[in-house]
């Protein structure tokens, strides 16, 4: 979804007489590839919009950066239940909420990242943050700000930055955590263990991280028999399978480009809950 400010359009204030010409500017989003259920559309459609005319309020007014509005409207998404990002995400396997979040800044080649932080409702504030501090240089003694910050060095940063966190595991599930994500946890959980079932009974005991398969060209009853069952699951309730980041474009009435992504990853993905960070 996209939107711009007209060309010719004026914008003029009361008692004014000279008419103010409309700031240009451009906002491009998407919520996610993936099996978007047609059931959802008008969801995603509301969401898109939202995102949309949160970022071109900023670009419109002036009130901020194109790298603000891009921040501005991933929030909008990352509040929406409907994106896989921020609250509504997908599960790990443990069944937590942990996020990516990304933006650049295209005329300083500013950038900020966080990778599997918890317990934040908006990591793209984080990553925000994280550019902004790249675009201010280096700090006491010369130290390099951080660019990217991953696991519970994460989650420790934002919370010295006074950020808006979500200060408990029951808050984290009661915000984070919806239902319809909970439920897809569930599902895909019992699809693991019925499907490492069938091919233990088909091959016998496997690996965690492999399966036995026949010689090259040939495939086994068991392998055609899973692909049946994930096909099935996946397709017959008809409901949603993103697997995708959102991701949002901007440019001002300066020609100033900016650009961000976030994103809960895949359900069931491995949990990362570690202290790293990258300068």
């Amino acid at each position: 979804m996209a939107t711009g400010g007209g060309t010719s359009e004026t914008a003029v204030g009361a008692g004014e007489e000279n008419a103010i010409p409309t700031r240009r500017f451009f906002v491009a989003l998407h919520v996610g590839a993936g099996f978007h259920a047609p059931a959802n559309e008008k969801a995603y459609r509301r969401a898109m919009k939202r995102a949309c005319l949160a970022a071109a309020a900023i670009l419109r007014e002036g009130s901020g950066t194109s790298l603000d509005a891009v921040a501005a409207a991933i929030q909008v998404l990352e509040d929406d239940p409907v994106t896989n990002a921020g609250r509504g995400s997908n599960l790990t396997e443990s069944g937590h909420v942990e996020c990516d979040a990304s933006i650049m800044d295209g005329s300083s080649g500013s950038f900020g990242a966080v990778g599997a932080i918890r317990d934040v409702k908006n990591p793209i504030q984080v990553a925000l943050h994280l550019a902004k501090e790249q675009m201010a240089g280096s700090s006491l003694l010369g130290l390099i700000p951080p660019m990217f910050l991953v696991g519970e060095g994460a989650y420790q940063w934002a919370k010295s930055k006074g950020m808006d966190l979500v200060e408990s595991a029951s808050g984290a599930n009661n915000w984070l955590v919806t239902e319809n994500a909970r439920a897809q946890w569930v599902k895909y959980t019992s699809l693991l263990v019925n499907t490492k079932k069938l091919l233990e009974h088909n091959t016998g005991p496997a690996s965690e991280h492999s399966v036995q398969l026949e010689a090259p060209g040939t495939e086994s009853e068991n392998i055609s028999d899973v692909k049946k069952i994930l096909t099935e699951s996946f397709m017959e309730d008809n409901t949603d399978c993103v697997m995708d980041t959102v991701g949002v474009i901007c440019v001002d009435s300066y020609g100033n480009v900016a650009s961000g992504a976030s994103s809960g990853g895949i359900a069931l993905k491995v949990t990362i809950w570690s202290c790293f960070c990258m300068h």
